[in-house]
């Protein structure tokens, strides 16, 4: 998998790009931008973590409601939460296409499982 990202503005902290060649990255406040080499936060060696958490969050029943037609109008989505500490909401990933709203409380944590696999392009 390949993904081009950039120009990238840092600001408080120190820049990584694994593939040699130009740095995408403006860094700011005297911190450097690294091109090449060995990943300073071991990628590799957290794969079966993540891939762990993202089995367990995928797992986690929708407790929030989705309504078409949100506020954006025809193929925009609000996505209202409904409990106070944890928010989870599914979508097929073919809704991720149109501008996504939230009405969720202050201070709950917001979950969006995407269902299904393929591109997502979203310009908004």
């Amino acid at each position: 998998m390949s993904i081009t990202a950039g120009p990238a503005g840092v600001y408080n902290g120190n820049a990584y790009q694994g593939v040699a060649g130009a740095s995408y990255a403006s860094v700011q406040n005297g911190y450097t931008a690294t091109v090449g080499g060995v990943s300073p936060i071991g990628v590799a060696a957290q794969v079966n973590t993540l891939k762990t958490y993202a089995t367990q969050l995928a797992a986690l029943a929708s407790n929030s409601t989705v309504t078409a037609n949100g506020p954006g109008g025809p193929n925009s989505y609000l996505l209202t939460g409904t409990d106070p500490t944890l928010e989870v909401f599914s979508l097929p990933i073919a809704d991720l296409a149109g501008p996504l709203y939230f009405n969720v409380r202050a201070g709950a944590t917001v979950l969006v499982n995407v269902v299904g696999s393929g591109p997502v392009t979203n310009y908004q």
